[in-house]
């Protein structure tokens, strides 16, 4: 089974956050994405992030950073060695 090792660039993510009015809570964050059309695995991302409020869209990659991409990227590779391991037995 192939896993897909989709890592979002903060470009691809601020495109979906770029007209939004700041503060924003997670949850106007997570709808504006919503009604940009983003793709799932950027919601997902977002719905990662603390509830709290946000100041700007750097406010919410730094966020992204310290938890959406880093467990989102170990879970990939977790998945990747799991097969991997399950084919050499």
């Amino acid at each position: 089974m192939a896993y897909h090792f989709a890592i979002q660039s903060p470009a691809s993510i601020t495109r979906y956050l770029a007209d939004m009015d700041f503060p924003a809570s997670k949850q106007e964050v997570l709808w504006s994405a919503q009604l940009q059309d983003a793709q799932d695995d950027i919601l997902n991302l977002l719905r990662r992030i603390p509830n709290q409020q946000y100041t700007n869209v750097t406010d919410v990659l730094d966020h992204l950073g310290k938890t959406g991409i880093k467990r989102l990227a170990s879970s990939y590779m977790d998945k990747w060695l799991g097969s991997r391991t399950r084919r050499a037995e």
